[in-house]
């Protein structure tokens, strides 16, 4: 089996992806019953993405795990910024900064992934 499909049958991966299904599912059925909660809910999606990305970093875990949980706490931190408009910014300022923190992420995920290999190549040939 190789890395990615065992990210991807995670126990934590599928915990995760069933809640965010869950609610999601939960959230459109209750528009189809005639609950205006559409735009209600609108101005709270980041903190759903805020408490997934904290239960990843608080269940002990690979450091990949805890790699998302970080990005999902930035990426609703940053929702809630826009949204309240907190420190003058909006969807259109603060989309610079939005790049810049996902090239960081990339950039590090890079480094990271060719690091890997070679201390995994390292430490099978030593005796």
């Amino acid at each position: 089996m190789n890395r990615h499909q065992h990210r991807l049958q995670s126990p934590r991966r599928r915990l995760l992806l069933g809640v965010v299904l869950l609610v999601v599912g939960v959230c459109l059925l209750a528009g189809n019953l005639g609950f205006d909660i559409n735009g209600y809910l609108w101005d709270y999606w980041p903190f759903l993405l805020i408490a997934v990305g904290g239960i990843q970093l608080a269940w002990p875990g690979a450091w990949h795990e805890r790699r998302s949980g970080y990005w999902l706490v930035v990426v609703g931190i940053w929702g809630l910024i826009n949204i309240y408009e907190w420190l003058g910014m909006n969807w259109y300022t603060s989309l610079p900064i939005f790049i810049i923190a996902l090239g960081l992420r990339v950039l590090i995920d890079g480094i990271v992934r060719a690091r890997a290999p070679a201390e995994t190549q390292t430490s099978e040939h030593t005796p």
